[in-house]
């Protein structure tokens, strides 16, 4: 189901006819989303910004101002496992999706506050400007180094 009336950053949209919205979840769950998504969610956020997808169990919000009002309002809207859930509906998400699983269960993105705000300050205080800085040659080094592998 696709919401219609105010956005959740203010915004409007509209409803499509149930077939173009049919159209539009079927080609999230279509292999060739992964390879190139860009255009399918240039669709969604002209169509549908907001969008139930039923296959992967969550609403689908893809226009920049909606995303910050939910990330924002921890009262409504939770962050909590909010990717891992998806990637779990997947067929045979943990071979080709056990990383980036791994990488969200453990990570801040999906805490939510008081949690999320600690692991934040703790975070914070490792990645100074200054030791970002100090940093650089080291990343600099790695990338040209995987770089030239695939060059």
């Amino acid at each position: 189901m696709i919401g219609n009336g105010a956005g959740l950053g203010g915004t409007i949209w509209r409803m499509p006819d149930p077939a173009r919205e049919r159209d539009l979840v079927a080609r999230l769950t279509d292999p060739s989303f992964v390879h190139d998504p860009y255009p399918i969610l240039a669709r969604l956020r002209e169509e549908a910004p907001v969008a139930w997808v039923e296959p992967w169990g969550c609403w689908l919000i893809t226009r920049g101002d909606d995303i910050e009002a939910t990330i924002r309002d921890t009262v409504r809207f939770s962050s909590a496992d909010r990717v891992t859930q998806v990637i779990e509906r997947m067929p045979g998400w943990s071979e080709r999706l056990g990383a980036l699983h791994e990488n969200f269960a453990v990570g801040m993105a999906q805490r939510d506050p008081p949690d999320h705000t600690r692991v934040r300050g703790l975070v914070s205080a490792a990645f100074t400007p200054r030791r970002v800085e100090a940093l650089r040659p080291r990343i600099e080094a790695l990338v040209a180094e995987h770089l030239e592998r695939v060059l």
